[in-house]
């Protein structure tokens, strides 16, 4: 079969740009995700970031998969979209994943959603804090900050 959707290899990316270290994480859009508009629902914008971010963290921090859950968990404490364009059944698109900002207990991962005409058509912001699982303590040890640094560099 030509052109046969399934047939082709979805790889993610780790790059470099003027901003930074990015990952990204080209998706096909399926009729699970659409609103009865036939766009991509404002709630699986989460969905499909939070799957990216997952997979940033996997790929591109040192140690992050060792331990979570079991020593740390990590909360989103605060999430936001803007939304400039719709996306639709049978696009691909690549959500962009980088780290925006390093504080004492969160980070902040920033996201833009592209599309196949490289046209951002939304963005994201998490702000994630950490927090020590035995003692519910709120506060990055220096060895999390410092794998996310060697990785990605130094961000703020």
């Amino acid at each position: 079969m030509e052109n046969n959707y399934l047939s082709k290899k979805i790889n993610t990316k780790i790059g470099r740009d003027d901003k930074g270290l990015y990952f990204d994480y080209p998706t096909l859009i399926t009729f699970g995700e659409l609103t009865v508009e036939g766009s991509v629902g404002h709630d699986h914008y989460a969905k499909l970031f939070g799957k990216a971010r997952e997979l940033f963290g996997i790929e591109c921090i040192p140690g992050f998969i060792n331990d979570i859950g079991k020593k740390y968990f990590l909360f989103t404490c605060h999430a936001d979209y803007s939304f400039s364009e719709n996306i639709f059944f049978a696009d691909t698109v690549i959500v962009r994943v980088r780290l925006s900002k390093i504080g004492n207990s969160s980070f902040t991962l920033s996201g833009e959603f592209i599309n196949q005409k490289n046209k951002v058509c939304a963005t994201a912001n998490h702000v994630i804090v950490y927090v020590d699982v035995a003692t519910r303590q709120k506060g990055m040890p220096d060895w999390f900050v410092k794998n996310m640094e060697a990785a990605i560099g130094k961000v703020n």
